[in-house]
């Protein structure tokens, strides 16, 4: 699964995006619960590997006295034991790529929903000049609509002015 592309948020379909990202955030929960359940089977395959492998290296060195660190010592270089933990360490790194992911996916979720929020205060945002009152705005836009449409009365864009206390 690519997560990356998961992640990320197509602006221009907010609507989508918000949609999906219930069944996007379930892709991950169910990809992060397979790779904890990976990881749990290749450390039990491995500590079955390291005991059958202990057993075949005592049983080698019956005829002399083994230690625990010497046995220890041998299990480190045996290449089934290798590839166990090889194995094991691409699994960890799996399941922290899909651990991240899921994090990322509630941040997603949460920029989603910041986007959404100034998404609609820009559709309701009334026209506005830098350094200029509310009702000198009110009055430009009236004026313009006047002139934008001159059949129209003056009687149908009246400017409601209120006084600033």
């Amino acid at each position: 699964m690519d997560y990356k592309a998961r992640v990320c948020i197509d602006e221009s379909r907010l609507d989508a995006e918000w949609i999906g990202q219930a069944s996007f955030f379930m892709e991950i929960v169910e990809a992060e619960a397979e790779a904890n359940q990976q990881v749990d089977l290749l450390k039990e395959s491995l500590e079955v590997i390291e005991a059958q492998r202990a057993d075949s290296i005592r049983t080698q060195y019956a005829d002399t006295k083994l230690t625990e660190k010497a046995l220890a010592q041998q299990l480190v270089q045996d290449a089934t034991v290798q590839k166990a933990k090889e194995q094991l360490r691409k699994a960890v790194f799996q399941q922290d790529i899909v651990s991240g992911a899921k994090k990322a996916m509630e941040h997603r979720k949460s920029a989603l929903e910041h986007l959404v929020k100034m998404q609609l205060s820009q559709n309701r945002a009334e026209p506005t000049v830098a350094g200029a009152s509310r009702i000198a705005v009110q009055e430009a836009t009236a004026r313009q609509r006047m002139e934008a449409h001159p059949v129209v009365g003056p009687t149908r864009y009246k400017v409601e002015t209120k006084q600033e206390w």
